[in-house]
């Protein structure tokens, strides 16, 4: 797959979701959400829970990524949006087609359903067995202080993801260094020489591994855009086994007005991408193993 992204809706995206905290674990309680709720007929009862349920689905897609399975966990805190919400005020009514449309600022308490998430991911890592979780990753084609500045940039989303969603982790400053110092090694080669370093702390039972190569394809005193290959594992390092839990792998082209914007935002959404992705499919993993 091969994402796009239009330079300015990126800024406005990433600028808001810099200011929220993403994910939205620190938002005070309550927050205001304007949702429309719709009803059969003319039940303003059915129509105002609906209002509840999409307002509390709008705050939880900020903090897990949305899942239709029964058994996911975003599916299980949806359930009990009723905890999580109460009635605002009801700014219009309008009834059509026999349906009652009621548009309502609903109050969510986005604390306590950031609260129930960290609680539920840790319980799940013990009963999994699972120690500490680990990053690290190496960031090939550009200019030495542009690597450092990403890879410390990637670094810090990934550490702030993980702790937000309540996942113990640990941050390895020796398996970080050996990663950027590893250009040459074949993507293969490294994911494997990561591994077995990781394996030498005991600590770690799950380890993040990425590899990711940017390249310029065109730069001007207009515009920079860039092209990265990105490749994330998550690998399970339990019971003397090597289980690739969740494969990440994706194409991003963006475009900027300066190399220094473009390579801040591509590193930002590959940051955002990832490790939301991997840590959803790791929870998963768990959940599965008991």
């Amino acid at each position: 797959m091969k994402r796009y992204i239009v330079c300015m809706v990126w800024a406005v995206i990433a600028a808001v979701l810099l200011v929220a905290g993403f994910p939205s674990i620190g938002a005070a309680a309550p927050v205001t959400v304007q949702v429309c709720g719709i009803s059969a007929g003319n039940d303003e009862g059915k129509a105002m829970a609906d209002a509840r349920q999409k307002a509390v689905k709008r705050i939880l897609s900020q903090i897990l990524s949305p899942s239709d399975a029964p058994d996911s966990l975003y599916q299980q805190i949806l359930l009990q949006y009723a905890c999580y919400s109460r009635d605002g005020k009801v700014m219009q009514k309008t009834c059509r087609d026999g349906q009652l449309y009621v548009i309502e600022s609903v109050q969510v308490d986005a604390d306590a359903m950031a609260a129930a998430v960290k609680t539920h991911i840790a319980g799940q890592q013990q009963a999994a067995d699972e120690e500490k979780l680990c990053f690290a990753a190496r960031i090939r084609g550009l200019a030495p202080q542009e690597t450092r500045k990403a890879e410390q940039g990637l670094a810090n989303i990934y550490g702030t993801t993980f702790q937000n969603l309540g996942f113990a982790s640990k941050r390895s400053d020796e398996l970080m260094l050996a990663a950027a110092r590893e250009t040459a090694a074949t993507p293969q080669q490294f994911m494997s020489d990561m591994v077995a370093m990781a394996r030498d702390d005991i600590e770690i039972t799950t380890a993040v591994i990425g590899d990711i190569d940017i390249q310029t394809m065109a730069e001007d005193e207009a515009s920079t855009t860039l092209h990265a290959n990105v490749r994330m594992r998550a690998i399970s390092l339990l019971h003397d086994r090597e289980t690739v839990v969740a494969d990440f792998s994706e194409s991003y082209d963006m475009k900027q007005s300066s190399r220094e914007k473009v390579l801040e935002m591509l590193i930002y959404k590959i940051g955002m991408d990832t490790s939301r992705d991997l840590a959803d499919r790791t929870l998963s993993y768990w959940n599965k193993q008991h």
